[in-house]
């Protein structure tokens, strides 16, 4: 798709080639007066506009209105919905930050989350993570997860929260062999040892590095580091091991399978769902949006229509379908084979 002159592949959300920042202004202000505004304005304009395009936004809002546009949000519209408009007008570091808070101290706590965060961040936004989340809520990152957290799979978050991963592409052969071995010793022995040496390794190694080792691991045994990690690890560690090998692998088919999970069975985990689609739309939503429907034989935004309703549905859908009308993604839905009640295509039509 093309983004204001630029040629992109991967994100579905790219800068409104005419935009406005007051006439933008004005679709909130006049639909943020009292409840049961305008939706489809406002997610016209969400969706059309990048996250540095939506902060411009909230700033002439205030400027406007002398409130925070996030203040309004929280009055004026409700739930899930409106969970997806405070996400999108927050900066990367203001939403992982809040998405932290809500893992670690609001009602219980998220370790998926939590691991997803650590994992796919660089140490330089870790680092401004920890200092932001001092700065907000006057506690300590790593205090938190030692109150919130046990055991292993502790130590393993406080490893991840350190920013001092490898983030070069360098694969020492030598170096290499020598943690293959290491890992395959530590399998032998369990206990401490087990779990120490899984976590310098996928803590602490670049990404490229891990990759180059579980193809050794395999080629070293009759088993792969995978079928290791569901032997003889459980619970949250077996979890936070998976997560960063396929991470390692495909971060792309890693937030694939995260959105899938998010709407597998009974329940949304919405959380997910919302934190993925909103941060993942200026990245690389088309390539997950692929590997999804290459791994699950529906499209996304069958997904998404079969687990969301109203407003909700209708923003989600245009941050995945951005270059597409909605027409248009729901006739892929239909052609997906999802079935669609009459109320269903009423409401997604009636946008």
């Amino acid at each position: 798709m093309s983004c204001a002159g630029q040629i992109t592949l991967d994100n579905t959300i790219c800068d409104g080639a005419e935009f406005d920042v007051e006439k933008d202004v004005r679709v909130f202000v006049e639909n943020l007066k009292h409840i049961g505004g305008d939706n489809r304005a406002i997610i016209e304009v969400v969706a059309s506009r990048t996250r540095s395009q939506r902060l411009e936004i909230a700033r002439k809002y205030k400027e406007r209105q002398g409130r925070d546009l996030h203040v309004d949000l929280k009055v004026y519209t409700h739930f899930d919905f409106q969970r997806v408009l405070r996400a999108s007008f927050m900066s990367p570091l203001q939403y992982d930050v809040w998405t932290l808070h809500a893992a670690l101290e609001e009602f219980g706590t998220d370790e998926k989350s939590l691991v997803e965060i650590l994992i796919s961040r660089s140490n330089s936004q870790i680092k401004e993570i920890r200092d932001l989340y001092m700065k907000t809520y006057d506690h300590d990152v790593d205090d938190l997860i030692r109150r919130k957290t046990r055991g292993e799979f502790c130590d393993m978050l406080l490893m991840l929260a350190e920013p001092s991963r490898d983030e070069s592409d360098e694969v020492p052969m030598d170096l290499l062999r020598r943690d293959v071995k290491a890992l395959k010793r530590a399998v032998r022995k369990g206990g401490a040892i087990q779990y120490y040496a899984f976590n310098e390794v996928f803590c602490k190694k670049n990404f490229a590095y891990i990759r180059a080792l579980f193809e050794l691991y395999k080629q070293n045994s009759e088993r792969d580091i995978y079928r290791d990690i569901r032997l003889y690890f459980a619970g949250y560690m077996k979890s936070a091991l998976k997560a960063i090998a396929e991470y390692a692998v495909s971060p792309t088919g890693y937030f694939a399978h995260r959105l899938y999970r998010s709407m597998k069975g009974l329940g949304t985990d919405d959380n997910t769902l919302t934190r993925i689609i909103v941060t993942r739309s200026e990245v690389d939503m088309e390539q997950i949006k692929k590997i999804f429907k290459e791994k699950y034989k529906h499209s996304l935004e069958s997904y998404i229509v079969g687990d969301t309703s109203f407003s909700y549905r209708h923003l989600l859908l245009k941050l995945v379908s951005s270059s597409k009308t909605l027409f248009e993604s729901v006739n892929q839905v239909k052609h997906d084979g999802a079935i669609l009640s009459s109320t269903e295509i009423a409401e997604t039509y009636s946008f």
